[in-house]
């Protein structure tokens, strides 16, 4: 062995060559040590793979001996590489053959001359060939004979193009499938070369997007006639709804249903129904009882050239002279709704409208109408607004007897939709007219009735203040009385003397605070504001109350927002809903508890919070807390809360209250940051 043999096998030297070279213990099935001892010829094994998934390419030559014999070189040359290579190449094509047969679109492959060399699933879906039968024939058996001749020269001057000139040229033809069908297609064309010239066809069927694009045309087209018909519309219901008078609103139907910016109908009749009498009654139409009048009415104004809206609005109410005989024939017309069924009474009750044609031979139209109206054919569709059937319009073509289409009438049916609610909006005009005289006879006696409420309400409100007033007055005074005649009947004793009058000085104050308060509620005062600091007001309220929170057994506990912006507020005002506030926490906890005062800068306000500790709101007094009068206290004027309210108020905030769990009450004052204009500094 040599080098190259030790390095890729070890060193085999006296091993036999199936096991030093093979490694089997077995010799080969087919051994070519045999074959060339019995051909006497060189072996060639190709690519034989080993245990280490080596690849090995292994020659064996015979080779004679000085002395005659014969020995056996064998050549190993290493091939995995390149047999890896080979089957990354095979996986590739197959990869690629794969996704061309697969795809999506109808892949053709042709040769030079035209020759068909590829044909995939989809082609043979698109044109109904299988591949046996169109692989090896010419790309001209997919294409009408009149396309052949020209692909056929298109292709010539294609192959000839080299290099390819035409690379990725997109094509829109015509196909034929095998059953003789022709198709649109849209072909594109990749020219390759791999051995020889060659082209790659994508087929794809655009049946779908010619239809899509015909489809597209079409709705274009009845989409522009529908925002043509809306802008009609939309222009004859402005016209409509700028008049409530009855007659007005009709003669613009007629000349929307006739006129030719409009509708086009040659004739127009309108039917109202009569509730009371039970009919449809003929009210108003439009357009001529003869041919030649028509055509001179037509002919007059297609000179005179107005605009639509400017026909809708001439003549508000008036009927022409051309239109009178034709006025006098609607008026003769009357319908009953009922008793006999008819094509009217199924348009209204039915709600449906009506293309007629050949109306003679309807045994739901009446002879006599027809010989009235002078033709048979017409359209018919009822006035409906809000669910309420209001009658019918007719339109007709009996002067140029065009055939009115299903198209013709659906419009007709749109418009009288609006000519509807203008209808309807009259009847509601005219009955609201009628309602608001009732109402004006009304009102005038309400408000008399409501003005002698009033004073009986004020005389009464009057009454519960005296009343109250007195009360709280009268105690007082009683008291004042009592022991003022007591220090002049008792000795000069100092001491009981500044007891009385200590007592005395305490009333004088309650009835002072409730007089304060009564006038304040009855004719409050405008805050005087100025620039202040809120923190500070609600110290030097807690200043002024000190003596008393002490005596209640009461801690006070303080959070306020030391970076709390200057308020624009009346001091002496807020200092008193301040006082009042917490003067009633501390009643309510006569054992002393705990009131905490929070301030807060949130958004646009500040927010005073006063909670304390005490035995808390039932719900029918948290309902009349800010009522005026309203007290659950054995004394005050139940004034207090409803002036402290008026006060936030007056400063643009809020004043609620809420229960504090698990026990207490909460008041909360929210103050704009910035004060109300009237109460801004000039």
């Amino acid at each position: 062995m040599n080098q190259a043999g030790i390095d890729m096998f070890g060193d085999q030297t006296g091993n036999l060559c199936y096991q030093a070279l093979m490694e089997r213990n077995e010799p080969c099935q087919i051994c070519p040590i045999e074959e060339i001892i019995h051909k006497g010829k060189p072996t060639f094994r190709h690519a034989t793979q080993f245990k280490d998934e080596r690849w090995l390419e292994l020659i064996a030559s015979p080779v004679k001996n000085n002395d005659g014999s014969l020995s056996i070189i064998e050549i190993a040359r290493d091939i995995t590489e390149v047999k890896s290579l080979e089957n990354e190449l095979k996986q590739s094509e197959e990869r690629y053959r794969s996704l061309l047969e697969n795809a999506n679109d109808a892949i053709v492959s042709i040769q030079t001359g035209g020759t068909i060399t590829f044909f995939n699933k989809k082609a043979e879906e698109v044109f109904g060939y299988t591949q046996s039968e169109i692989i090896g024939k010419s790309i001209l058996n997919l294409l009408p004979e009149r396309v052949g001749k020209i692909q056929k020269e298109y292709l010539h001057e294609f192959f000839e193009a080299k290099p390819f000139e035409n690379r990725g040229l997109i094509l829109k033809d015509t196909g034929l499938r095998k059953d003789q069908t022709e198709f649109p297609i849209e072909v594109s064309y990749i020219p390759i070369e791999i051995g020889e010239y060659g082209v790659i066809t994508i087929i794809k069927d655009i049946t779908p997007m010619k239809k899509a694009e015909e489809d597209k045309a079409k709705i274009s087209v009845r989409l522009q006639d529908k925002v043509t018909e809306l802008s009609i519309m939309n222009e004859i219901s402005e016209v409509l709804l700028s008049t409530l008078k009855l007659d007005d609103i009709l003669h613009m139907i007629l000349i929307g249903a006739t006129a030719y910016q409009a509708l086009g109908f040659n004739r127009a009749f309108l039917f109202l129904i009569n509730e009371e009498e039970t009919m449809l009654e003929g009210k108003m139409a439009t357009g001529s009882l003869s041919v030649e009048e028509a055509y001179k009415i037509w002919e007059r104004l297609a000179q005179e050239r107005h605009t639509l809206k400017e026909l809708l609005k001439s003549r508000h109410g008036e009927l022409s002279k051309e239109d009178e005989p034709i006025n006098n024939l609607v008026k003769q017309m009357k319908i009953p709704l009922r008793g006999k069924e008819s094509i009217f009474t199924q348009a209204m009750y039915e709600k449906k409208s009506f293309n007629i044609v050949n109306g003679i031979q309807n045994p739901f139209i009446d002879r006599n109408f027809i010989e009235l109206l002078g033709t048979d054919s017409f359209a018919l569709v009822p006035l409906i607004s809000r669910g309420k059937v209001l009658g019918v319009l007719l339109a007709d073509n009996f002067t140029n007897k065009k055939p009115i289409s299903d198209e013709d009438v659906e419009r007709l049916r749109a418009f009288s939709n609006h000519a509807s609610l203008a209808i309807e909006n009259s009847h509601l005009y005219k009955s609201l007219e009628e309602k608001v005289e009732e109402l004006s006879h009304a009102y005038n006696e309400l408000r008399e009735n409501r003005d002698m409420l009033l004073r009986y309400e004020r005389l009464s409100a009057v009454g519960n203040v005296a009343a109250r007033v007195t009360h709280e007055i009268r105690n007082p005074l009683v008291a004042i009385g009592g022991f003022a005649r007591r220090i002049l009947k008792k000795d000069q004793n100092g001491e009981i003397n500044k007891n009385y009058l200590k007592i005395i000085v305490e009333e004088i104050d309650r009835l002072e605070n409730t007089l304060t308060d009564i006038l304040y509620f009855a004719k409050p005062s405008v805050p005087k504001c100025d620039s202040v600091d809120l923190n500070i007001i609600i110290k030097n309220t807690l200043n002024v109350l000190g003596l008393e929170i002490v005596k209640n057994n009461t801690y006070i506990e303080e959070h306020f927002d030391p970076d709390l912006p200057m308020l624009w507020l009346d001091e002496n005002q807020i200092r008193r809903v301040l006082i009042n506030l917490i003067r009633n926490a501390m009643q309510a906890m006569p054992n002393g508890g705990t009131i905490t005062i929070s301030t807060i800068n949130e958004n646009h306000w500040v927010q005073v919070e006063i909670a304390d500790t005490g035995v808390g709101i039932s719900d029918e007094e948290m309902d009349k807390m800010f009522d005026a009068f309203y007290t659950s206290k054995s004394t005050g004027s139940g004034l207090g809360l409803t002036v402290s309210a008026q006060i936030i108020n007056n400063h643009g905030g809020t004043i609620e209250v809420q229960r504090r769990k698990p026990n207490g009450t909460i008041f909360t004052i929210k103050l704009p940051l910035e004060a109300p204009p009237e109460k801004a500094l000039p």
